[in-house]
Protein backbone atom coordinates (compact mmCIF):
# COMPACT_ATOMS: atom_id res chain seq x y z
CA UNK A 1 0.00 0.00 0.00
CA UNK A 2 3.14 1.98 0.67
CA UNK A 3 4.70 1.50 -2.37
CA UNK A 4 1.28 2.60 -4.11
CA UNK A 5 1.04 5.70 -2.19
CA UNK A 6 4.56 6.76 -3.31
CA UNK A 7 4.19 5.78 -7.43
CA UNK A 8 1.11 7.94 -6.88
CA UNK A 9 3.02 10.86 -5.51
CA UNK A 10 5.62 10.41 -7.88
CA UNK A 11 3.24 10.50 -10.44
CA UNK A 12 1.74 13.88 -9.58
CA UNK A 13 5.30 15.25 -8.72
CA UNK A 14 5.68 14.67 -12.31
CA UNK A 15 2.16 15.94 -13.60
CA UNK A 16 3.61 19.22 -11.43
CA UNK A 17 6.42 19.60 -13.44
CA UNK A 18 4.86 19.05 -16.77
CA UNK A 19 2.52 21.33 -16.65
CA UNK A 20 4.97 23.76 -14.90
CA UNK A 21 7.67 23.10 -17.78
CA UNK A 22 3.82 23.88 -20.23
CA UNK A 23 3.14 27.11 -18.77
CA UNK A 24 6.60 27.99 -18.98
CA UNK A 25 7.33 27.35 -22.34
CA UNK A 26 3.54 28.89 -23.37
CA UNK A 27 4.36 31.98 -21.98
CA UNK A 28 8.45 32.01 -23.58
CA UNK A 29 6.35 31.19 -27.09
CA UNK A 30 4.36 34.20 -26.46
CA UNK A 31 7.06 36.64 -25.60
CA UNK A 32 8.93 35.13 -28.68
CA UNK A 33 5.49 35.39 -30.66
CA UNK A 34 5.04 39.05 -29.70
CA UNK A 35 8.65 39.57 -30.45
CA UNK A 36 8.30 38.17 -33.96
CA UNK A 37 5.17 40.24 -34.93
CA UNK A 38 7.14 43.02 -33.63
CA UNK A 39 9.66 42.56 -36.21
CA UNK A 40 6.97 41.72 -38.54
CA UNK A 41 5.68 45.37 -38.09
CA UNK A 42 9.09 47.12 -38.72
CA UNK A 43 9.54 45.34 -41.23
CA UNK A 44 6.90 46.28 -43.46
CA UNK A 45 6.85 50.15 -42.13
CA UNK A 46 10.78 50.06 -43.37
CA UNK A 47 9.22 48.63 -46.46
CA UNK A 48 6.86 51.29 -47.26
CA UNK A 49 8.99 54.10 -46.83
CA UNK A 50 11.98 52.11 -48.60
CA UNK A 51 9.23 51.79 -51.54
CA UNK A 52 8.28 55.45 -51.28
CA UNK A 53 12.07 56.81 -51.52
CA UNK A 54 12.83 54.37 -54.27
CA UNK A 55 9.94 54.87 -56.39
CA UNK A 56 10.25 59.12 -56.13
CA UNK A 57 13.60 58.59 -56.94
CA UNK A 58 13.08 56.47 -59.91
CA UNK A 59 10.46 58.97 -61.15
CA UNK A 60 12.85 61.99 -61.07
CA UNK A 61 15.65 59.77 -62.11
CA UNK A 62 13.44 58.91 -65.34
CA UNK A 63 12.18 62.24 -65.42
CA UNK A 64 15.84 63.37 -65.56
CA UNK A 65 16.96 60.80 -68.23
CA UNK A 66 14.34 61.69 -70.65
CA UNK A 67 15.39 65.53 -70.37
CA UNK A 68 18.32 64.19 -70.82
CA UNK A 69 18.03 62.62 -73.71
CA UNK A 70 15.74 65.24 -75.38
CA UNK A 71 18.27 67.95 -74.86
CA UNK A 72 20.79 65.89 -76.54
CA UNK A 73 18.49 64.76 -79.78
CA UNK A 74 18.01 69.12 -79.47
CA UNK A 75 21.67 69.51 -79.77
CA UNK A 76 22.45 66.83 -82.43
CA UNK A 77 19.24 68.05 -84.50
CA UNK A 78 20.77 71.92 -84.37
CA UNK A 79 24.09 71.58 -84.79
CA UNK A 80 23.04 69.03 -88.12
CA UNK A 81 20.99 72.16 -89.02
CA UNK A 82 23.37 74.56 -88.66
CA UNK A 83 26.06 71.83 -90.55
CA UNK A 84 23.92 71.54 -93.50
CA UNK A 85 22.98 75.31 -93.62
CA UNK A 86 26.62 76.28 -93.52
CA UNK A 87 26.78 74.08 -96.79
CA UNK A 88 24.26 75.80 -98.06
CA UNK A 89 24.99 78.68 -100.71
CA UNK A 90 24.00 82.73 -100.19
CA UNK A 91 20.73 82.27 -102.67
CA UNK A 92 19.28 79.87 -100.93
CA UNK A 93 20.11 81.12 -97.16
CA UNK A 94 18.54 83.89 -98.73
CA UNK A 95 15.46 82.22 -99.69
CA UNK A 96 15.36 80.26 -96.09
CA UNK A 97 15.82 83.73 -94.11
CA UNK A 98 12.82 85.64 -96.48
CA UNK A 99 10.82 82.56 -96.01
CA UNK A 100 11.02 83.10 -92.47
CA UNK A 101 10.49 86.74 -92.90
CA UNK A 102 7.10 85.85 -94.43
CA UNK A 103 6.07 83.27 -91.98
CA UNK A 104 6.14 85.18 -89.46
CA UNK A 105 4.94 88.93 -90.85
CA UNK A 106 1.85 86.49 -92.31
CA UNK A 107 1.30 85.45 -88.67
CA UNK A 108 1.42 89.07 -87.67
CA UNK A 109 -0.75 90.46 -90.71
CA UNK A 110 -3.73 87.36 -89.64
CA UNK A 111 -3.49 88.01 -85.84
CA UNK A 112 -3.70 92.25 -87.07
CA UNK A 113 -6.82 91.00 -89.55
CA UNK A 114 -8.67 89.34 -86.57
CA UNK A 115 -8.65 92.50 -84.44
CA UNK A 116 -9.47 94.76 -87.27
CA UNK A 117 -12.52 92.35 -87.79
CA UNK A 118 -13.78 92.63 -84.30
CA UNK A 119 -13.04 96.49 -83.98
CA UNK A 120 -15.07 96.55 -87.16
CA UNK A 121 -17.89 94.22 -85.04
CA UNK A 122 -17.65 96.90 -82.34
CA UNK A 123 -18.06 100.02 -84.42
CA UNK A 124 -21.15 98.30 -86.33
CA UNK A 125 -23.25 98.05 -82.62
CA UNK A 126 -21.83 101.26 -81.49
CA UNK A 127 -23.06 102.87 -84.93
CA UNK A 128 -26.52 100.88 -84.75
CA UNK A 129 -26.83 102.02 -81.22
CA UNK A 130 -26.50 105.62 -82.21
CA UNK A 131 -28.75 105.46 -84.59
CA UNK A 132 -31.39 104.34 -82.30
CA UNK A 133 -31.13 107.15 -80.48
CA UNK A 134 -31.01 109.47 -83.21
CA UNK A 135 -34.31 107.87 -84.75
CA UNK A 136 -36.01 108.63 -80.83
CA UNK A 137 -34.02 111.60 -80.72
CA UNK A 138 -35.27 113.34 -83.92
CA UNK A 139 -39.13 111.86 -83.29
CA UNK A 140 -39.34 113.70 -80.04
CA UNK A 141 -38.08 116.77 -81.36
CA UNK A 142 -40.67 117.10 -84.31
CA UNK A 143 -43.24 116.51 -81.71
CA UNK A 144 -41.79 119.06 -79.27
CA UNK A 145 -41.46 121.58 -82.43
CA UNK A 146 -44.86 120.87 -83.74
CA UNK A 147 -46.56 121.68 -80.68
CA UNK A 148 -44.69 124.54 -80.16
CA UNK A 149 -44.96 126.20 -83.57
CA UNK A 150 -48.63 125.09 -83.01
CA UNK A 151 -48.87 127.08 -79.35
CA UNK A 152 -46.33 129.94 -81.16
CA UNK A 153 -49.41 130.48 -84.04
CA UNK A 154 -52.60 130.30 -81.41
CA UNK A 155 -50.51 133.27 -79.23
CA UNK A 156 -49.84 135.34 -81.83
CA UNK A 157 -53.50 135.29 -83.64
CA UNK A 158 -54.86 135.75 -79.91
CA UNK A 159 -52.61 138.76 -79.51
CA UNK A 160 -53.53 140.20 -83.02
CA UNK A 161 -57.34 139.89 -82.85
CA UNK A 162 -57.49 141.08 -79.64
CA UNK A 163 -55.97 144.11 -80.86
CA UNK A 164 -58.40 144.15 -83.23
CA UNK A 165 -61.12 144.06 -81.17
CA UNK A 166 -62.05 140.75 -83.07
CA UNK A 167 -62.97 137.24 -81.67
CA UNK A 168 -61.24 134.46 -82.71
CA UNK A 169 -62.84 131.03 -83.07
CA UNK A 170 -60.53 127.97 -83.44
CA UNK A 171 -61.37 125.25 -84.66
CA UNK A 172 -58.15 122.67 -83.82
CA UNK A 173 -60.10 119.81 -86.02
CA UNK A 174 -59.30 121.86 -88.67
CA UNK A 175 -55.63 121.62 -88.92
CA UNK A 176 -54.51 118.64 -90.75
CA UNK A 177 -51.32 117.48 -89.34
CA UNK A 178 -49.66 113.86 -90.90
CA UNK A 179 -48.59 111.36 -88.82
CA UNK A 180 -45.24 111.10 -90.90
CA UNK A 181 -43.53 113.78 -89.31
CA UNK A 182 -40.07 111.91 -88.41
CA UNK A 183 -39.92 111.40 -92.78
CA UNK A 184 -40.24 115.50 -93.20
CA UNK A 185 -37.57 118.30 -92.98
CA UNK A 186 -38.58 121.29 -90.69
CA UNK A 187 -39.14 123.51 -93.63
CA UNK A 188 -41.32 121.30 -95.07
CA UNK A 189 -43.14 120.88 -92.03
CA UNK A 190 -43.57 124.55 -91.49
CA UNK A 191 -44.60 124.85 -95.05
CA UNK A 192 -47.55 122.08 -94.75
CA UNK A 193 -48.87 123.64 -91.45
CA UNK A 194 -48.97 127.19 -93.11
CA UNK A 195 -50.96 125.65 -95.91
CA UNK A 196 -53.64 123.80 -93.39
CA UNK A 197 -54.50 126.10 -90.94
CA UNK A 198 -57.29 128.30 -92.12
CA UNK A 199 -57.18 132.02 -92.02
CA UNK A 200 -60.29 132.84 -89.52
CA UNK A 201 -62.52 135.86 -90.25
CA UNK A 202 -61.75 139.19 -88.11
CA UNK A 203 -64.28 141.84 -87.39
CA UNK A 204 -62.89 144.22 -89.65
CA UNK A 205 -63.26 141.64 -92.65
CA UNK A 206 -66.73 141.38 -91.73
CA UNK A 207 -67.34 144.98 -92.45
Amino acid sequence: MFNVEVEIFKARCKIKQWTKYRDVTRIEEERAIQSLEREVAYMIDNYVVLSKYLEKNTKEERLALTQMAQDKIEQKTRAATERVALGLDRFTKKMLSENQYMNRELSLREQELIDLEEHVRTLEQTNLAINDRLNTANITDATNFTNAFMTEIYNDDMATNIENNALLAVDLGQLTIHSDISDKTFEQLLNELDLNTPRLPTIEDED
